[in-house]
């Protein structure tokens, strides 16, 4: 623990080439028909945070002999003020992202699908989520979130979307060519 409560210093893994960020579950909330998680943890002393919010629809769609299915829905990623800001920072420094927005928007949403876990159980079991942020080409991030160790995991999927999630998480809207222009 640290100085600034109850909170642990953000785990910071580096393992092949992956950065992998893990924060205490510090809270649930309702967020209108869904499940609402806060994650939080201090990085050089300062506080850094986000919300996660899970819709309550979730379509299964059973993977054929195997007794398996996979789960898609939607997933919001909420700001909590100037510990989100810091979280756009912190994701910037550890993907080498050298220019990174100052600040995270009030609601980033994105496309969700779990592949081994039913997100509807999310507040007893572990579910890991895959991530697509469809206004930014879908680059994609892991969610995993675990009620019974109160960790809430943002883990890199391809270090080819970093400049992409750090966009998506400062709100900055991508640059397009018209499709006419492409001639």
């Amino acid at each position: 623990m640290n100085s600034t409560g109850d909170v642990p210093e953000v785990g910071i893994t580096s393992e092949g080439g992956f950065a992998d960020l893990a924060f205490r579950l510090t809270e649930w909330t309702t967020a209108g028909p869904g499940v609402g998680v806060i994650a939080r943890g201090t990085y050089r002393g300062r506080p850094v945070g986000f919300k996660a919010i899970l819709a309550p629809d979730w379509t299964a769609t059973p993977i054929p002999d195997t007794g398996v299915s996979i789960y898609w829905g939607r997933v919001a990623l909420e700001s909590l003020g100037a510990e989100s800001d810091a979280l756009v920072g912190l994701l910037a420094e550890q993907y080498s992202i050298t220019e990174s927005p100052e600040r995270m928007p009030a609601k980033v949403d994105a496309a969700a699908v779990s592949l081994d876990s039913d997100p509807r159980t999310v507040k007893t079991q572990p579910v890991k989520l895959k991530v697509f942020f469809e206004s930014h080409d879908n680059a994609e991030i892991y969610l995993n979130i675990d009620p019974t160790t109160s960790v809430v995991e943002l883990k890199e999927k391809d270090p080819g979307y970093r400049r992409l999630i750090v966009s998506a998480l400062g709100g900055v809207t991508l640059k397009r060519k018209p499709w006419w222009k492409f001639w």
